[in-house]
């Protein structure tokens, strides 16, 4: 019931029409509430979020909702792509959306054998990256698990996903955190 409040609040404020430069955020908000609810055309909405955003933060929301709803439903190919137009976008292309992108487009794109093959540069460059100090947990997780599957030691794996935990303020992941814990905890 809360979730339908939601979308037709949203919605209201569509037909308003809203201010100059908001429709993206209420595109977002709605397309949001919408894939929450388990409404097909939350989609669209992040979809049109997304072409629309002048900013980076509405540019990032809608395309890791996107790109979770379409992994959801096992369509890896059309996620990571979401996740590279994102980036593409993105007005800071060296900030931390662009590496939490990147390693949610390499993450994602591990757990498909169609996209694997294609993206085996970048999930070597992620391994690489996680040998630096001060780099995020959403690329320590990922470069755990890529160094699991190319059969690198158990310790040095083991090193890596125990970096990925200890990384931020928390152990256990927020609500609203990319799935960094379950790679590192696979790994």
């Amino acid at each position: 019931l809360i979730g339908f409040h939601r979308v037709t609040r949203f919605h209201e404020q569509l037909d308003e029409p809203p201010a100059p430069g908001t429709r993206p955020r209420v595109l977002l908000d709605l397309g949001v509430a919408e894939a929450t609810a388990g409404r097909p055309e939350g989609e669209a909405h992040l979809r049109e979020a997304l072409q629309t955003a002048t900013d980076d933060d509405v540019r990032l929301g809608a395309a890791l909702v996107l790109a979770h709803l379409l992994g959801r439903r096992e369509q890896i190919a059309p996620a990571i792509e979401v996740i590279d137009l994102a980036a593409a976008r993105l007005a800071d292309n060296r900030g931390r959306a662009r590496v939490l992108l990147e390693s949610m487009a390499t993450g994602a794109g591990m757990l498909d054998a169609a996209t694997s093959p294609r993206l085996a540069a970048r999930m070597r460059a992620m391994r690489r990256a996680a040998d630096h100090a001060h780099v995020p947990r959403e690329v320590l997780a990922v470069a755990a698990l890529v160094a699991v599957h190319a059969n690198e030691p158990a310790p040095t794996c083991i090193a890596l996903a125990q970096r990925a935990l200890a990384a931020g303020p928390r152990i256990v992941p927020e609500p609203t955190d990319l799935p960094w814990f379950a790679q590192a905890t696979l790994a």
